[in-house]
């Protein structure tokens, strides 16, 4: 599974009044989260993410995401296993003049990761020529 969400942070947004956006994503687990900012935010918008009271992401409380023209990628594997199967991500923009937007990403595996499909009808010769090529 995969989620996308763009948030829109109007300038002037402060962190003591800050954007809130209700991501919705389904039970299971979060394996990859991206989080993109475009050029030009000269790292004025920040962003955390919250599961229920507990902040999440970044790992160390009271810490923000800012940056400018980049892509922050990381994998993960945080466990949604109680409704609602939402995080709410806090958004603040110190820009005094433009809203910045972040595109952030979730990947996700269901609770239980599936086993890898099994190769059925197998041909020898194939495997032969599979080996001669490693």
């Amino acid at each position: 599974m995969f989620f996308e969400f763009s948030i829109t942070t109007p300038a002037l947004t402060t962190q003591k009044t800050p954007t809130i956006t209700t991501a919705q994503l389904n039970h299971g687990i979060i394996n990859q989260v991206d989080a993109i900012f475009p050029g030009g935010c000269a790292a004025l918008m920040h962003f955390q993410v919250f599961y229920q009271l507990f902040q999440i992401f970044p790992s160390n409380i009271n810490s923000s995401f800012a940056s400018d023209n980049e892509k922050i990628s990381w994998a993960e594997a945080f466990h949604l296993n109680q409704p609602p199967y939402q995080v709410t991500v806090i958004t603040w923009n110190d820009d005094d003049l433009y809203e910045h937007t972040l595109k952030l990403r979730f990947a996700m595996f269901a609770e239980k990761i599936p086993d890898p499909p099994k190769i059925l009808n197998t041909n020898r010769i194939d495997l032969d020529l599979l080996e001669s090529l490693l």
